[in-house]
């Protein structure tokens, strides 16, 4: 199958600098044995891609043009996997994800497996794959509580999983805790969302800025256009989205007891 594509390229892609890049990974479920029943040739205007997907394993081929950020370029490829993937599972009623395990960059670059991105929560690479009781227990108690956070928890999940997405989901987390407010203090007409911005941001300790601005980078997404985000700016807006839900956990844990409703 060969796939004349356009993909919003913001990479900043060299001059005639001609490259190679595999990347590999897995899909899940990987029970299911996913596979396409040949391989995917996209065309692009920076390079011709090659993706085969096999007994849920993925592997893509790029030659072209060396971008000048190989972690956007990485997520430009996890995005062009879930697309494909998107579509396998439209046709077979699955919710089907990737997951990039490695690869390679001409002429010197190895990409390893990474399961976290510590710089989106504060850790350092080398911390321990777990997380204290002490620092858990309070959004253990809290999700308990209030599912408007299980919401935010879960948007921003989504907000690492999925780059083309990030904004949107994090700003999605955001609107979920504003919906607590709204929903707390009956503000639940249209009239009244400023009144319920202005609640969450005098409870929690936020700016009209700093909300605003975030608020601005997921407008397009939100009403189903697509805007290219950097690794800068997925980072950026996630680290956002998670200070406003921390902030929501100390709240719900000041003013409730766990179990209580």
């Amino acid at each position: 199958m060969v796939t004349e594509a356009r993909r919003d390229s913001h990479s900043g892609m060299a001059d005639d600098e001609m490259w190679v890049a595999e990347f590999h990974g897995v899909v899940h479920p990987q029970g299911g044995g996913w596979s396409l029943q040949t391989p995917v040739d996209l065309n692009f205007d920076d390079g011709h891609w090659t993706v085969v997907i096999v007994n849920s394993t993925f592997r893509v081929v790029v030659h072209g043009t060396r971008p000048e950020d190989v972690e956007t370029f990485k997520n430009d490829v996890l995005s062009i996997v879930q697309g494909i993937l998107d579509s396998v599972g439209f046709h077979l009623g699955a919710a089907l994800s990737a997951e990039l395990t490695g690869g390679f960059v001409a002429p010197n670059v190895l990409i390893q497996r990474t399961l976290t991105w510590p710089e989106a929560a504060n850790r350092s690479p080398d911390a321990p794959p777990w997380v204290d009781a002490k620092t858990l227990a309070p959004f253990v108690n809290a999700s308990t509580i209030e599912p408007q956070l299980r919401r935010a928890l879960a948007d921003l999940n989504l907000a690492l999983a999925r780059p083309d997405d990030t904004a949107f989901y994090a700003y999605r987390a955001v609107e979920c805790v504003r919906q607590y407010f709204a929903q707390r203090d009956g503000l639940t007409e249209k009239k009244d969302l400023v009144k319920s911005w202005q609640v969450l941001r005098d409870t929690l300790g936020f700016t009209e800025e700093e909300l605003t601005e975030l608020g601005k980078t997921a407008t397009t997404p939100r009403h189903g256009g697509l805007t290219p985000i950097s690794a800068t700016e997925r980072l950026a807006a996630i680290l956002l989205a998670r200070r406003v839900v921390s902030a929501f956990v100390d709240y719900l844990n000041s003013e409730s007891t766990p179990g209580t409703g």
